[in-house]
């Protein structure tokens, strides 16, 4: 049996003879070579790589904190006041940052979960307010009211109905669209022309300007 002194000797001099100086790149460019490392008995040890590392709370506290900020209308203070009363002293800025480290990983991670939509889309645009200043909020949902897309912007023209657009055309749980129902603004017909001829959108695809089908849009559920 080798001593660790020799295993650590035959693992430099191959490092060597390679002409490598970094384990991970010498794994990297050589992995048959890992099976003979490991044959000595070396065994290489892994990173946590949880994103929860270091934090003072629960991953389920964290967790609980930023799903509720984004599922309903409630500020960092109103989180701050709604854990006191369950026993947990945590700060409005500390639920701030959480929802900015770990609001666009829940997000990606669940898109891959959610349910197909449905081939009529419902595409409709508000005004609401975000911290101090007001956005127009782009949402296209299908008939059955579930959300599909949407996105914030700055104003409401034609450039910010084509990204919008090419944003919906990008969500993986999202058919085909066979009819996209808007509203009366001026913005849509000329966004969803020059969208089919950029090959955004599919050339059967027709545009209903309907405003009352657009009503599940305003009253659909909330945002997640």
């Amino acid at each position: 049996m080798l001593s660790r002194k020799s295993k650590m000797t035959i693992y430099e001099l191959a490092i060597s003879l390679r002409g490598l100086c970094c384990r991970k790149s010498f794994h990297q460019y050589n992995p048959s070579f890992r099976s003979f490392y490991n044959l000595f008995g070396i065994l290489t040890v892994k990173h946590n790589a949880s994103p929860f590392k270091w934090r003072h709370f629960e991953p389920t506290i964290i967790l609980l904190c930023v799903r509720w900020y984004c599922r309903y209308q409630l500020s960092y203070r109103d989180l701050e006041e709604m854990m006191s009363e369950r026993g947990l002293a945590v700060d409005h800025s500390t639920v701030w940052r959480w929802v900015q480290r770990f609001a666009s990983e829940i997000n990606k991670r669940i898109r891959p979960h959610l349910k197909m939509s449905g081939t009529s889309y419902r595409v409709d645009e508000t005004y609401i307010k975000v911290g101090k200043s007001c956005k127009y909020l782009y949402r296209a949902i299908d008939k059955e009211g579930n959300t599909i897309e949407f996105r914030l912007s700055a104003k409401r023209d034609v450039s910010a109905a084509k990204r919008f657009f090419k944003k919906m055309m990008r969500a993986d749980h999202r058919r085909l669209p066979f009819t996209i129902s808007v509203d009366k603004n001026a913005a849509y017909p000329e966004a969803f022309t020059t969208s089919q001829d950029e090959k955004i959108l599919p050339t059967d695809c027709k545009l209903r300007r309907v405003k009352y089908l657009n009503n599940v849009t305003r009253a659909g559920p909330p945002l997640h």
